[in-house]
């Protein structure tokens, strides 16, 4: 079944067509199937670009920092360097990225040296790009141009957080950081640049396939994504389904599986959310602070009560009663099913 969908897929292709009448193009992240296939038993024969790309994937799968530059960071640990070399990776793949760390692991930092090789590698090999773009909420923009005075002092970034920025904003820099608000509100405007690399940080607030948030990121262009979170499903598989397509468009929703993939109730969902998780491994990284093997306290938690006066016991009765009246209203009306506050 795993070789039909691959089929399918290919079949099925709207991914571009080549002059050649019996060719067709398609996404680097196909070779995630083909790699997937591979160790399943079947024989992979292609082309020389193919064997390459397979050749990669086997890397990322290994994870060990090779880049000459990464050890020049000494301020990483060897977890964190390891990031950084899965980053560089899927950057040459042309691909994307889910680092979702365990909060407190140092996903900005291994972002930050990633772009700061980035720059380096343009630089040495002269060659053209476009500038990155960080998007964050509105409470870190100014904690991650701190962490690049830290990490990476020589790349130039800058705020573009009004309209006043947008108009002003200086097209060399390096790096841009906007907020959510900013990006969602005047897409348009961020839509006629050619971003390089775009990073979403606290990526869990474009979980909502329908918020104009998640809408706006999947219809920028970039040449790599990656979104950063240490919440990557939260409530629902369909979190991580959107994630997912933010970072890799069209990685989870082909014309081959979107009857499959959001429908629980399919007789082939529960088969094919297993061969996801398969292919869908080399693009995702997550280590807790235990793998990390960190040296930390253990965790403690205290429990404080405190007891309410009687104006908010009061107030406390009076919301709970008019939230009671709504539910059962909405129930009424729309339905157990449907019935939802906002």
């Amino acid at each position: 079944k795993s070789l039909n969908t691959f089929w399918e897929q290919i079949l099925n292709n709207q991914y571009g067509k080549t002059k050649a009448a019996n060719a067709g193009q398609l996404p680097s992240f196909l070779a995630f199937d083909l790699f997937w296939l591979k160790n399943q038993g079947f024989k992979i024969e292609g082309l020389d670009k193919v064997a390459a790309t397979m050749k990669m994937i086997e890397q990322i799968e290994n994870r060990q920092a090779r880049h000459p530059d990464i050890p020049k960071y000494e301020i990483l640990k060897s977890y964190q360097k390891e990031g950084v070399q899965w980053l560089l990776d899927l950057y040459e793949l042309k691909l994307g990225a889910l680092l979702c760390d365990e909060m407190g692991l140092g996903k900005t930092a291994q972002a930050i040296c990633f772009l700061d090789i980035l720059k380096k590698q343009h630089t040495k090999n002269k060659k053209s790009h476009g500038p990155h773009l960080i998007i964050v909420p509105s409470s870190l923009v100014y904690n991650w141009q701190s962490e690049f005075e830290k990490f990476a002092p020589s790349v130039q970034t800058q705020l573009v957080l009004s309209k006043v920025h947008m108009k002003s904003a200086d097209e060399k820099a390096d790096v841009w950081i906007t907020t959510y608000g900013i990006f969602s509100e005047n897409d348009q405007y961020f839509n006629e640049r050619k971003w390089d690399v775009i990073i979403f940080d606290e990526a869990q607030f474009m979980k909502n396939s329908g918020s104009q948030r998640a809408k706006a990121a999947l219809k920028i262009k970039s040449q790599f994504r990656c979104l950063l979170t240490g919440t990557p499903l939260e409530n629902h598989i369909k979190e991580f389904i959107t994630l997912m397509e933010i970072s890799v468009p069209g990685s989870v929703v082909s014309p081959a599986s979107k009857d499959i993939v959001f429908n629980p109730d399919h007789p082939g969902y529960f088969e094919y959310i297993d061969y996801l998780r398969k292919r869908l491994k080399p693009l995702i990284c997550r280590r807790t602070k235990k793998s990390a093997q960190l040296d930390l306290p253990e965790k403690m938690e205290s429990q404080l009560f405190i007891e309410f006066d009687q104006a908010q016991k009061d107030l406390y009765k009076k919301v709970a009663a008019s939230y009671n009246d709504q539910v059962k209203t909405l129930i009424q009306t729309e339905g157990e099913q449907k019935a939802q506050l906002n």
